[in-house]
């Protein structure tokens, strides 16, 4: 299954926080060693060895379990449900050998963040209610000899209406600051979404939806500092476009911008890592990022031909446009966006006054 651009913004987030609760619980198992300690100094003289013990070792069940989670694929149910079985297990134990596990009814709601999945979570703590009131059964006549008042069986019914109740405030508070996290994350997510969607509208044409000059400038700056690749800027203007607005106005002028759209989207592919830009009126900027021994200009130029006659000059209202084309290369013929933008613009303005309807380079004008 696809997982979505929210979900994997939620995923990335929850990940980042339960790094941190990890972190926190790998240090809360030093509670053992600190009761320990205690101990020997006759601090806490009721806790033994042992139960020292035992809570470093639920602690750190805990801290593993979040760790792997963390590591795991969170579109995969099966290892959160051997986890689980491994954590109810480890509890178990513990209440089996008398330990106090009030630390789970904390540890457990934090845990409802770190499983992916609510159902998981819910099932996880279904599974783990069942073995304490396995547990409590097989603990009641235990429980029984230490109160001579009530028999065995009170103790058990009892035992099972107070652990009932720790967990469905357990189930509550985990259920809240689950719902809490992810409503806001989801404000988060919705607006960074809102804040992209007006940059990329303040970045984009209306008519034809491709960049704005300023996207432009931002992008050359970042290839050239980021990239060895050297950088092709081709400016292009249409011929004779004024003569389709003068004749059959301006619906179908902007029909024939959008038309060259997609002749420009045609000739310069996704994997051309271009950028295409309407720099306003009937003039456009490409930006093309491109390797010098695998130099593919000769090859789009050809295909900018092709796609001219077979998408826009198949329309008779736009048979008698042209494409004049400008060229400079980043960094032979500059070293900044303004002096290779300005070098294209002034080769294209060479072929206007000549002849139109040509591509040149600027290295090549300038040397004639």
């Amino acid at each position: 299954m696809e997982i979505t651009s929210y979900n994997k913004f939620i995923i990335a987030n929850r990940i980042k926080v339960n790094s941190k609760l990890t972190i926190a619980m790998w240090i809360w198992t030093l509670t053992g060693p600190a009761l320990a300690l205690g101990q020997y100094a006759h601090i806490f003289d009721r806790f033994s060895y042992m139960f020292c013990l035992n809570v470093s070792i639920m602690v750190g069940t805990f801290a593993l379990v979040s760790t792997l989670i963390i590591y795991m694929n969170p579109n995969s149910t099966l290892p959160q449900y051997v986890l689980t079985i491994g954590l109810t297990i480890t509890l178990f134990y513990m209440d089996y050998n008398q330990v106090n596990i009030s630390l789970t009814y904390i540890l457990v709601p934090i845990l409802s963040i770190l499983y992916f999945q609510r159902k998981v979570f819910l099932i996880a703590s279904v599974i783990t209610y069942l073995s304490f009131l396995i547990c409590a059964f097989i603990e009641k006549d235990i429980a029984a000899l230490n109160r001579i008042d009530v028999n065995s069986t009170t103790c058990f019914i009892a035992k099972v209406i107070a652990m009932t109740i720790e967990y469905l405030i357990m189930i509550a508070c985990a259920n809240f600051l689950d719902r809490s996290f992810i409503s806001r994350l989801t404000k988060i997510y919705d607006n960074s979404i809102t804040i992209a969607s007006n940059q990329k509208e303040a970045y984009t044409d209306s008519l034809t939806g491709l960049w704005k000059r300023d996207y432009l400038i931002e992008a050359f700056n970042n290839y050239a500092s980021s990239t060895d690749k050297k950088l092709a800027l081709f400016v292009m203007d249409l011929d004779n476009f004024k003569q389709v607005n003068d004749t059959y106005g301006h619906s179908e002028g902007d029909l024939a911008l959008t038309t060259f759209t997609r002749v420009l989207l045609a000739t310069f592919r996704a994997s051309d890592q271009t950028v295409i830009c309407r720099f306003g009126g009937d003039e456009f900027v490409v930006l093309l990022p491109f390797n010098e021994e695998d130099n593919p200009i000769p090859y789009i130029l050809n295909r900018l031909d092709k796609n001219m006659h077979e998408i826009l000059n198949s329309n008779n209202h736009f048979k008698d446009i042209t494409t004049s084309v400008g060229v400079s290369i980043y960094p032979d013929d500059g070293s900044s966006y303004d002096e290779i933008f300005n070098n294209a613009d002034s080769t294209l303005m060479f072929i206007k006054h000549t002849v139109k309807g040509q591509v040149k380079f600027y290295k090549k004008q300038r040397g004639s």
